[in-house]
């Protein structure tokens, strides 16, 4: 176990995401409340020995998870609000800051308190799945587009999903994930080819039923 004494704007940490043994970055949550038009604390970076914060590290958006490749590349997501509307928001860590990526599509319910990204995976530079609560988003290395997932129908429920910051997980082109649909919380699992995603396994009962 390494000791960490957290910076004074962070109240614990809620995501990591390492590319090696000297190369991790954590998500910090704010000691400060707020309301909307919020920023997330600069992320904490692990250099093998001991973990540090730097301005240049600096989010511009509310981060709710990363993913790292390498040492000079990190996506990680959230959103930016205007007044009460929350939209798709993602950043870049090239090496030494962090870049605003523009023109993120919004999901079916654009600018809305539903435009959030909650989770990434990344396997390279060039390919990343995000999950919002409607579906998915997928970078090529230049931009984002829109990955529908299948509907699984509930009847008289609906059949929109949210995936939480820890349902997704990618290895080359392929990746898993498990959702929930917002109406009656049954879970699914969802995998994901190279060009577009199926249903692993219909819909699962909730546990807690």
């Amino acid at each position: 176990a390494v000791n960490l004494t957290l910076p004074t704007d962070i109240s614990g940490l809620y995501a990591v995401s390492c590319a090696s043994s000297t190369f991790c970055m954590a998500l910090g949550s704010s000691l400060t409340w707020c309301q909307y038009d919020c920023l997330s604390p600069a992320p904490l970076l692990w250099n093998g020995s001991t973990w540090i914060q730097t301005s240049a590290n600096s989010l511009m958006m509310t981060a709710n998870d990363l993913s790292c490749v390498s040492v000079s590349f990190c996506m990680a997501v959230g959103y930016t609000t205007t007044g009460w509307s929350e939209y798709n928001a993602a950043e870049i860590w090239n090496g030494t800051s962090w870049t605003s990526q523009d023109a993120i599509p919004s999901g079916s319910r654009g600018g809305s308190t539903w435009d959030i990204l909650t989770s990434v995976s990344c396997t390279s530079t060039t390919f990343c799945m995000a999950t919002d609560f409607y579906g998915t988003l997928y970078w090529n290395g230049s931009g984002w587009t829109q990955r529908s997932l299948p509907s699984v129908a509930v009847a008289g429920t609906g059949t929109g999903y949210y995936a939480d910051s820890s349902g997704i997980s990618c290895r080359g082109d392929f990746c898993e994930l498990t959702a929930y649909n917002l109406n009656n919380y049954n879970l699914s699992v969802f995998s994901y080819n190279g060009s577009s995603w199926s249903s692993a396994t219909g819909g699962l009962a909730d546990p807690s039923d």
